[in-house]
């Protein structure tokens, strides 16, 4: 913004605010002043207008030119005009002169001392290097300690969430896009509109896509418990006050307890990006109220508006007993894929989130995880699948076996589901598979700055293929030139894309 010149007013205000508290984590954390105590933020003064009088004097100069026709009174506008252009020209000469005198200083104050503290920043460098690993250990620890306190109010935390959404595609300005300021829904858009009302109060954000509500975000300060306060967003998503071509399709929603809600999608955040070792201070929480079973859980990130539209359109009420009375559409499968494909369908009814199978070598996994992937699709448990390997070879392999795999329709797998091979950088709306190596969805999840940059909804179901293979970094994946330095790299960049 300063160098673009562009930005707002309160703009400014929170990044002065996010700044001061950046400033106050490092001197506590690396200055050893853990006790220090910053006292309330104090916003600075904001700079007084010297011509505000006149400029009321001349707007009432104009209403009466405009009211008499008066030639006395035109005379004295035109005077009382001059005179404001007079001393709206001082002034700006007069800040110029202070501001080019001000950085003169500055520049030379700062070419004075640069040398010497040149000299302080490598004796402080080489003091660091220096240091015992214990030390160094203790220091990072004091600093994620401290920045478990790093305190944000709930405007500035609207700023953060803002910045948030409008990256992955939605409508948002917390200070302009209000309720209150006569915001409304609008077909082709998706909006999140803030201060929307409910009965209890109003939610902070509500998303609308064509019109219709899909969801409710309570933001809350950054130093909350952030699941803590679902409650309160459930409270929202009940009494959010929605007109009827408001509400989204399949509303309401009811739960065992006797719970109805309006709208399917509740998130609460405090505007911190994900952390999994804080993971109840941070990042964003969400539960669909779709079906009892479901469990809050915490996102990396948003979802975008074609994740919700997308996600709307699953079969959430698949129970157990159904999934074991549907015939398999996968033909030639020996008894113990099928009871594994049983056994993973109803643990997926269960809400389980994670399921491993262990299967040895040559008793057909990859023909057991297409037979599958055609189940959850064709009864739209998932939308969309991404099927993870580590290896090119493996990926060519899956993508030669979907083109070969027999259904009961008498097509094969990728004539009946859209697949996306491992060039295909984003799945087409169409597409219901994508094969993938990880080391390419490190780089299109982490790398990439586009907008086609993939979000936590793009795929609601992901296949690892020898997932133990992933824990070791052979050969074959060293010759790749993957760019990880080390092992714990490249398990931790294959964990993040899974979470």
């Amino acid at each position: 913004a300063a160098h673009e010149d562009e930005g707002t007013a309160s703009e400014a205000l929170a990044a002065l605010k996010i700044a001061r508290a950046a400033a106050i984590w490092f001197y506590k954390s690396y200055c050893g002043a853990a006790n220090f105590k910053a006292g309330p933020f104090v916003p600075p003064q904001p700079r007084v207008d010297a011509t505000q009088e006149l400029l009321e004097e001349i707007e009432a100069l104009r209403s009466a030119v405009k009211a008499s026709g008066d030639e006395a009174a035109k005379a004295q506008l035109a005077r009382q005009k001059a005179e404001q252009d007079r001393l709206d020209a001082a002034a700006t000469a007069e800040r110029l002169a202070e501001e080019v005198a001000f950085w003169e200083q500055y520049a030379a104050d700062t070419e004075a001392s640069a040398g010497s503290a040149r000299s302080e920043l490598a004796a402080l460098q080489a003091a660091a290097i220096a240091s015992p690993p214990a030390q160094l250990t203790l220091l990072a620890q004091t600093a994620a300690r401290e920045s478990l306190f790093v305190e944000l109010d709930e405007a500035t935390t609207r700023v953060l969430i803002d910045d948030q959404l409008r990256a992955v595609g939605w409508e948002v300005d917390t200070t302009k896009l209000r309720h209150s300021r006569g915001t409304r829904p609008e077909y082709g858009k998706a909006m999140a509109i803030a201060e929307w009302p409910t009965r209890s109060g109003p939610v902070d954000y509500a998303l609308f896509i064509d019109g219709r509500c899909v969801g409710v975000i309570e933001a809350k300060r950054e130093v909350r418990d952030v699941p803590g306060r679902l409650g309160q967003a459930k409270r929202y998503a009940r009494d959010v006050a929605l007109a009827i071509d408001e509400l989204p399709s399949g509303a309401p929603w009811q739960q065992r307890d006797g719970d109805r809600f309006e709208v399917p999608f509740l998130f609460v955040t405090n505007g911190r990006p994900y952390v999994k070792q804080l993971a109840t201070k941070s990042g964003i929480w969400f539960w669909d109220a779709r079906t009892p079973s479901n469990h809050p859980r915490a996102l990396p990130e948003w979802f975008s508006p074609r994740d919700l539209t997308e996600r709307l359109q699953q079969v959430t009420e698949n129970t157990a007993d159904t999934v074991a009375e549907q015939e398999i559409g996968v033909s030639g499968l020996r008894p113990y894929q099928t009871d594994a494909i049983a056994a993973v369908e109803t643990a997926i009814a269960a809400g389980q989130q994670n399921i491993l199978l262990a299967m040895a070598t040559g008793t057909g996994k990859t023909r057991l995880a297409i037979a599958l992937m055609f189940e959850v699709l064709r009864r739209k448990r998932f939308r969309r699948i991404l099927f993870l390997v580590d290896r090119n070879a493996l990926g060519r392999q899956t993508l030669d076996a979907m083109s070969t795999t027999d259904t009961s329709g008498f097509l094969k797998f990728d004539e009946v589901f859209g697949v996306a091979d491992m060039a295909k950088k984003f799945p087409e709306a169409t597409d219901r598979v994508q094969v993938a190596t990880v080391q390419a969805m490190v780089k299109r999840v982490f790398d990439d700055p586009s907008a086609q940059r993939p979000t936590p909804g793009t795929y609601d179901l992901i296949i690892v293929d020898e997932a133990h293979r992933g824990y070791t970094l052979d050969a074959e994946l060293r010759e790749d030139d993957l760019g990880f330095r080390n092992l714990d790299e490249y398990l931790s960049a294959y964990r993040r894309v899974l979470e």
